[in-house]
This record gives C-alpha cells, structure tokens and sequence, in this order.
C-alpha cells in the first residue's frame, strides 16, 4: 500500500502529458507560453460531414502555429442554409430535409487578423435515394487572385448518401473584366475588384443545382494593409421564417489576408429579411431579397457586398417555388 500514492501521481502526470494541447481559450485570452500572433491557419473539426435528419456532431477550431503546432481555441460558426442544421455553440444539429450546405467558422486571432475555413454539410434522410444529387459543392470555394493568375474550379455532386461525385458544372462570371471563364479555368483580367462566378449543374432529371464563388483580384500595386474587398461569412443566406444567424463581414488585405470589420447592412426587402448588428434575421414573408454590405476605408474609397438571402415559409416544402434567382443577378 506504501506505492499507492506514487501510482496516482505517476498517472496523473501521465495525462497531463496527453492533453497538453487540449486546453480552449476564448478569442481574448492570454495563452501562457504561447504566442497568439504567430498563428498561420486554422483546422476545422470535422474537416466535413455526412449527418443523418435530426442527427448532431460536436465541433471544434484548432489555431495553427508557425511551428506547427496546434492549439484549441474558440471560434464563431455560422451556417449558410437554417433550413438544413442549425448551430448552436459548438454542436451542429441537422434539420429533417436532406440537402447540402457550407458552415463556415472564424477564428479572429488578437493581432487582429482573420481566419475561416469552411465545412461540407451533407444531410440525409430515409426518403433520398443514395444516387440521388442533393446539392453541389466546388473547390476552391473562394478565389483571391492576382492579375493574370488563373484558378481551375472542380465541381462535385454531393449524392443521398453523402458521398461525392465529379460532375461538370457550367461556369459564369458577373464581370469578365475582372474574371473571365474557360472551361473550368477562372482568369484574373486587367480590372480588379470584385465578382462572383457562378456554377450551376443539371441533372439528368433536369435538377438544377447552383453554387456562388466570390472573386477578388488583387492590384499588384497594393500595400499589403489597403483594404481591396469584402467577403462575408456566410457568402449565402437560407432561413426559414422566424429564423435568425451570425453574420461576419471581411475586410480582404492587398496581401490576400482578411480581418474583422463592422460594416452597414442594407436589406432590398426587409419583410424577407433585416439585419441587426451581425445578426441576420428572417422576416415574416417568404421569399428572396438581397442583402447589400457596405464599408467606407479610410482613403474614402466604398466598398460594397451583395448576397442572396432566402427565407422559406415554415409549410413550404423542399419543391415549393418560392420565388426566382437569375445567375449572375448582375452583369458587366
């Protein structure tokens, strides 16, 4: 009996040893040993998911550091359609309809600087045939580019059964001054700024399945600090009635780098939609509007934002026309 307290103290420092880097600090918390500004990315936990109706999964964001090394920290999870999972804290719950969708989470780093990677959420259910598409997913989701760089999009079906099928998707770009399309290449033009390309795809069954790929292009004279774009997370807003999320506005660096701003939100029809401080919010009517982001730099220059937000009647069901979307909205 006389090593028995040696065991216990061998055992405890056994697991401190193993959790040495399990340890979750909030976004303002000061890490003993660590320094928060040589963080370089960001790991989202799952990487993707394949949930069944009403199913949840716990999630979790590792800060990653110049050596390597990772560190659990708190992030802010959003995702783009309510209608299929809704999040709270760090657990994501899947909805009853089968269907695809992004969640997106943000880590804002003390130096200021911003992080988001996004997550693939499949959702299925008993009435979906595995070889049916429920959705469209391409990669990379987001394009930073420079002048004359070129980005080649691969596009997949996400199947009933969560799985992932190539698919060849038709690619359109808002403004060709700023990206042209060829094939399944994307080209930086002479413009820069911002567009959108959009990705759509049909099935056999004359399905059609759209996905949005927000573009920025880069001057090769800007300062690495100028701030060249906006990019929100999410990038596309799928509510239904009575339901609210998270929204975060991004400002884009000449460097390709992102930070959190507070930008002023504007609504095209605000008994669709409104927005209170980052928190989007549907509106009693059943439809699509547009939500418009605005932000003035310092130089006096405005930027702007325009994403598509949805809300859905509480009866209406997964073939309900609700309203309609033309791709690209618009065209220069």
């Amino acid at each position: 009996m006389k090593y028995l307290p040696l065991i216990f103290l061998a055992f405890f420092l056994l697991q401190s040893c193993g959790t040495k880097n399990e340890h979750k600090y909030a976004l303002d918390t000061e890490v003993p040993n660590v320094d928060l500004d040589t963080i370089v990315d960001i790991e989202a936990n799952p990487a993707s998911l394949v949930l069944k109706a009403d199913e949840s999964a716990d999630l979790s964001v590792n800060a990653v550091l110049e050596d390597g090394s990772t560190l659990v920290v708190d992030g802010i999870w959003s995702v783009a359609n309510s209608s299929l999972a809704s999040v709270n804290s760090d657990k994501i719950t899947a909805g009853s309809h089968a269907g695809y969708t992004t969640l997106t989470v943000n880590y804002h780093a003390p130096n200021g600087q911003s992080f988001s990677k996004d997550v693939s959420v499949a959702v299925t259910s008993l009435s979906t045939s595995p070889s049916d598409t429920i959705g469209l997913k391409v990669n990379p989701g987001t394009l930073i580019l420079h002048a004359g760089e070129s980005a080649n999009l691969q596009a997949f079906a996400i199947l009933g059964d969560g799985s992932e099928k190539p698919v060849t998707a038709s690619l359109t770009s808002a403004d060709i001054s700023i990206a042209s399309i060829s094939g399944s290449s994307v080209t930086a033009g002479s413009n820069t700024g911002q567009t959108l390309v959009t990705a759509t795809y049909q099935t056999a069954g004359k399905q059609t399945f759209t996905q949005v790929i927000p573009v920025t292009v880069l001057a090769a004279s800007a300062s690495p600090t100028d701030i060249v774009g906006l990019r929100t997370t999410p990038s596309l807003v799928v509510l239904e009635s009575g339901q609210s999320i998270n929204i975060q506005t991004l400002a884009i660096l000449g460097d390709g780098s992102a930070k959190l701003i507070n930008g002023t939100w504007h609504s095209s029809d605000t008994s669709v939609v409104s927005v209170n401080g980052e928190t989007v919010i549907a509106g009693s009517n059943a439809g699509i509007a547009t939500l418009t982001v605005s932000f003035k730099t310092v130089a006096g220059r405005l930027l702007t934002q325009d994403i598509a937000a949805t809300v859905l009647a509480s009866t209406a069901l997964p073939g309900d026309i609700i309203g309609l979307k033309a791709t690209p909205s618009i065209l220069t």
